[in-house]
């Protein structure tokens, strides 16, 4: 009997600790999430984008020479 009891108690005593861990994570403030620089990442974006362009450009040019 012990034989079955015992991975249903390891088992029950996993989901309770699973379900408390997920219940106790901290949710994000509404206030944390509206503080995000949207000209920021616009910027940072365009700076990703043109290293983009080049690298294709070079890319291109490197092709071109074979």
């Amino acid at each position: 009997m012990r034989a079955y009891v015992m991975p249903l108690l390891v088992a029950a005593c996993g989901a309770w600790l699973s379900a408390a861990a997920t219940l106790m994570a901290p949710a994000a403030p509404q206030q944390m999430i509206a503080q995000i620089d949207f000209d920021v990442l616009h910027g940072q974006a365009s700076a990703a984008l043109e290293a983009l362009r080049q690298s294709q450009n070079r890319h291109i040019a490197s092709a071109d020479r074979l």
